[in-house]
């Protein structure tokens, strides 16, 4: 799992501070040089079909690392006994 989050941490990928829900679309909308409004309409039309948007979100949430670094599933799988 060590070589997951390393290779997730290496896209420079972040979620951002400008949190509506869990920073997702403001990470995303800072690495593309978009507005995090424009980020999170895009993401709503998205939803609005059937398709993996919030699937997408939720992963993301979960593997995308925040500002300090931080991955949630890593720290989710670090706390499971017997690891």
């Amino acid at each position: 799992m060590e070589k997951f989050f390393g290779i997730i941490r290496g896209t420079h990928l972040r979620r951002g501070s400008d949190r509506w829900v869990a920073g997702v679309c403001s990470g995303l909308a800072a690495q593309l040089g978009v507005s995090p409004t424009f980020a999170r309409i895009v993401f709503l039309i998205f939803a609005l079909f059937p398709g993996p948007a919030v699937a997408f979100y939720l992963w993301a949430w979960l593997v995308l690392p925040d500002a300090s670094g931080k991955i949630i599933l890593e720290s989710w799988l670090a706390e499971r006994p017997g690891t």
